[in-house]
């Protein structure tokens, strides 16, 4: 995306951590925006696309470390495909009859 950045960032313990940077929101820990597995620090950012999509590795403890690929869900997109659409429709439709079970 225009004007974001991405990388990583030490903090004041000698830590590695993800941040992503825009001009509206400054510069933010990506590991607070997200919800990553149990254990699992997104360690740094390498890139972003035009979409948004944010590509990095972590570390998952045990000598682990993984890549991640970040997708933003827009809101009101309940079906995670990208657009808001009718294909919406039904998993809201599906999350309504869920809390009336």
């Amino acid at each position: 995306m225009a004007g974001t950045v991405v990388g990583s960032i030490y903090t004041p313990t000698g830590s590695s951590r993800a941040f992503v940077y825009d001009a509206a929101h400054g510069v933010r820990d990506l590991n607070t925006l997200t919800n990553p597995l149990p254990g699992f620090t997104l360690m740094t950012a390498t890139a972003v696309n035009d979409a948004g999509w944010i590509v990095g590795y972590g570390y998952g403890g045990g000598g682990m470390y993984k890549s991640y690929v970040l997708i933003p869900i827009l809101p009101g997109d309940l079906n995670c495909d990208g657009v808001v659409d009718f294909g919406d429709i039904n998993p809201f439709v599906q999350f309504l009859a869920d809390l009336n079970a």
